[in-house]
């Protein structure tokens, strides 16, 4: 089993107390919310390194077309996530 990495985030008093209603809201801990976003964000990642090595290798098309992926990727990750969003709405109505 692979171990995990940690990392030491500062993160300003706006976004902490975001992180922890949300966290209590969820019964889920802050670490766990931090972790799945950016999981959910590892093909946006892969992309933008893509396109930084295309462009510091001076391959101009490739940056593009990585860009390109990026920008498609970015919004199915916004689409994902409003899906996510609806579904916890109907939770706490008590539709579902």
């Amino acid at each position: 089993m692979e171990l995990r990495k940690r990392v030491a985030l500062s993160l300003n008093p706006e976004l902490d107390g975001l992180l922890t209603e949300m966290a209590k809201l969820m019964g889920v801990t802050k670490t766990s919310i931090i972790t799945n976003f950016l999981e959910s964000a590892v093909p946006v990642f892969q992309q933008t390194v893509k396109a930084l090595q295309s462009v510091k290798e001076g391959k101009t098309e490739s940056a593009i077309s990585a860009m390109s992926n990026l920008l498609g990727d970015g919004s199915d990750l916004i689409n994902d996530t409003q899906l996510e969003l609806d579904g916890l709405g109907d939770v706490t109505n008590g539709t579902k």
